[in-house]
């Protein structure tokens, strides 16, 4: 498991259909620095992350994204996500 803990104004965050939100940053091994949400996800989850995401990039806030990159670079999948107090 491995951390990213950034100001999300760096990341791009992209909704596909079918729910499929994609989170692209430069700053990790992944397949063109695109992480994804697990199949465990629901959309309750994906929209606490737009929520969280939407109120920290205008902050100045970091947030977190814990990420698995087993099969990096192939793929690297968000576990888990909130905002960072210990900055």
């Amino acid at each position: 498991m491995v951390v990213l803990s950034s100001n999300p104004a760096t990341w791009r965050v992209e909704n596909y259909e079918n729910d499929r939100v994609v989170l692209w940053y430069t700053g990790v091994p992944c397949s063109q620095g695109q992480l994804v949400f697990g199949p465990n996800f629901t959309k309750s989850d994906l929209s606490r992350f737009w929520i969280t995401y939407s109120m920290v990039r205008t902050s100045g806030v970091k947030m977190f994204v814990y990420y698995d990159n087993a099969d990096a670079p192939a793929r690297c999948v968000i576990t888990s996500f909130g905002i960072d107090a210990g900055q």
